[in-house]
């Protein structure tokens, strides 16, 4: 058997180990604290962040949504505008046919250049007027050219 100096010294022996793995213990428990809190803090400011980000995201998701309303309401307004055009545009070509539109548009430029040489040859200062192949010399005629506000057109020229 162990004498009793043999088993103090095994027993110091053991609590000099003992007391060894305890400050390691206590050294890595210490170290493990530090970890979470760092872990923590760190965790802390990560969700600070998101939060901030989650703020930020739902801003935006909110005004892309206003605006994206607001451009839908534009283009149904356009669209409906377009078909009202489309549809006036249909009613006014079923009103007057294509030929004849283009016909009357012809007589009326005719027309219109007509009444112009007319307004050049009364208003124009030439002392003859030449109509065809006669000259006759000029009337002094008032420079007052409008027609009186009575006067019609339908009335004077009915076929």
């Amino acid at each position: 058997m162990l004498s009793r100096d043999q088993l103090n010294k095994a027993h110091s022996n053991h609590d000099q180990i003992l007391a060894q793995q305890k400050a390691a213990f206590a050294e890595e428990r210490t170290q493990l604290e530090l970890r979470v809190h760092e872990l923590g803090e760190k965790f802390g400011k990560s969700q600070e962040k998101l939060e901030k980000t989650l703020k930020i995201h739902k801003k935006l998701k909110s005004r892309t949504q206003r605006i994206s309303e607001h451009l839908k309401q534009k283009l149904q307004i356009a669209e409906a505008k377009h078909e009202e055009l489309e549809l006036e545009k249909q009613a006014l070509q079923k009103c007057v046919p294509q030929d004849t539109y283009n016909s009357l548009k012809k007589q009326l430029k005719e027309l219109q250049r007509r009444n112009n040489d007319f307004k050049r040859v009364i208003v124009s200062a030439v002392h003859h007027v030449p109509i065809g192949d006669m000259s006759f010399a000029s009337v002094a005629m008032p420079f007052d050219t409008t027609f009186p506000g009575n006067y019609s057109f339908t009335e004077q020229h009915q076929y």
